[in-house]
């Protein structure tokens, strides 16, 4: 199952082996969302050693951020199906299944799952 990871300013840097246990047993992309202070920032990569690179950066920045390791259950192995999705107005990170309609095999059920919750926010975000 995918693991989410929460760093909070002012946390220490997570260590090494844990985050390369992490990415061993969910293998299948990366992705880390951070806010830089105007906008929120979503870098994804299949490269384990850009993600580990990646988190040191923003730990040093003291940058809170939530990091993503994807374990594939549904969709191809690539960037498209890493977390997080946009959805506005934030992101989007899952952990485990959803059971909903997949019309497009190639693609993961939060991908899904993201395109249908932007689909509905857009019709009545306004409606309220």
């Amino acid at each position: 199952m995918c693991c989410i990871i929460h760093r909070p300013k002012g946390a220490p840097q997570i260590k090494e082996e844990y985050i390369r246990s992490i990415i061993i047993w969910n293998g299948d992309g990366w992705g880390i969302s951070y806010h830089n202070g105007n906008d929120i920032v979503i870098s994804k990569s299949l490269d384990m050693k850009k993600v580990i690179s990646k988190i040191r950066d923003l730990e040093k920045k003291d940058v809170e951020f939530l990091f993503h390791a994807r374990y594939a259950t549904h969709g191809k192995k690539d960037l498209i199906n890493c977390h997080p999705y946009q959805v506005k107005p934030g992101v989007l990170f899952h952990n485990g299944t959803i059971n909903t309609y997949i019309y497009d095999e190639d693609k993961s059920d939060t991908w899904h799952f993201a395109k249908l919750l932007n689909k509905r926010i857009k019709n009545s975000f306004m409606k309220m």
